[in-house]
Order: C-alpha cells, then structure tokens, then sequence
C-alpha cells in the first residue's frame, strides 16, 4: 500500500499495482457473500446490521466501479476509452443508478437531492428466516426510488447491475477473462 500526498495537500491512499479488474473480482465476492446470506442458514454475532453491511458494501463496489475504470491507466487513456466514457454512460444505465441511491444513502448517512440518481432508491425490507439449529438466512429488498418504481430482491438487482456492467465492458473490449456472473 502507497500513501501519497499531491500538491494540493490531498491525502490519499493508493492500492499500489491495482487495476480495476481488482475491483471487478471484489463485486464477485461481495455478490457471493450476500448471495450465501440468502441462501445459507448461517449464524453471526452482528446479526442483521452485519448482513445489511454486506449489500451496502456490494453496492457501493458496483457503483464505483467507475471510478477504478476512470483511475486505471489502462482504461483512462484516450478519448472514447472506457475510463473517458463511463460517466456518460452509466447516466442511462437504469439499474446502476438504483445502486448509486443504495451506495451513496449508505457511505453519507442521507442522500440530498443532488446525490439521487434514481429518486432516492433504498433498502426498504429484510425477510429473516430462521433455521432451527443452524442459524439464519435474511433476504434484502431495494425499492427504485422513481415513480412506479419496482421492488428488487438484493442479489437480483447486484445481478442486473453486473450484467449491465458487462454491456459497458463488452463495447469497450474489456470483457475477455472476467469470471463470475453474468
């Protein structure tokens, strides 16, 4: 790990030969992670905050993901390039913005209305399912904050995001190699 300063005396701290495929394989255990929440009786001393935790932190991995493509010199390199482009894009990716309201609600406490991207989408409901003897599975919901908006189960929506994810990869060839779901 590097700790950097610039001249503007920003602190900042950089994952020294990351890339953001780095980041693309920290979404994949994150969506396993809440997945295995769903699925798997599991037993936890935190108890549903810490399984609450785990989908704010795989939306938050989905969102960012941009700023990794646009951070990575790989990606960031020319005009047209995925790093250059993302922004632009990912205004129109409707399942990315339900998880930039889930992120950013999570990461700062509250959203305002300049930090909406999709009307103030969040994490609405938790079924809990308790399995006698080994522990318990809970099921997150995320309701789109538009109007009309639909209610997603967690790991669908991570799934909708992934694949809108891969779209945008796939136009700019960097989809070869990516593991995980589609």
């Amino acid at each position: 790990m590097v700790v950097s300063a610039s001249e503007n005396t920003y602190y900042g701290v950089a994952i020294e030969d990351s890339t953001w495929q780095d980041q693309w394989q920290r979404i994949m255990r994150w969506r396993s992670q809440v997945q295995r929440g769903r699925d798997e009786p599991r037993t936890r001393s935190d108890g549903t905050e810490g399984y609450r935790d785990e989908v704010f932190a795989l939306y938050q991995a989905l969102w960012h993901l941009k700023d990794w493509l646009k951070n990575d010199p790989m990606t960031a390199c020319g005009e047209g390039s995925a790093g250059h482009t993302v922004e632009k894009w990912i205004k129109t990716a409707h399942h990315l913005l339900i998880a930039a309201d889930v992120a950013n609600g999570s990461k700062h406490m509250m959203q305002t209305r300049a930090m909406t991207r999709a009307g103030g989408s969040e994490q609405t409901r938790n079924d809990v399912t308790i399995v006698v003897g080994r522990g318990v599975k809970h099921t997150f919901y995320i309701q789109d904050g538009r109007a009309g908006g639909a209610e997603y189960e967690a790991v669908d929506l991570a799934d909708l995001c992934i694949a809108e994810w891969r779209s945008f990869l796939s136009a700019h060839q960097l989809d070869h190699g990516l593991n995980g779901f589609s």
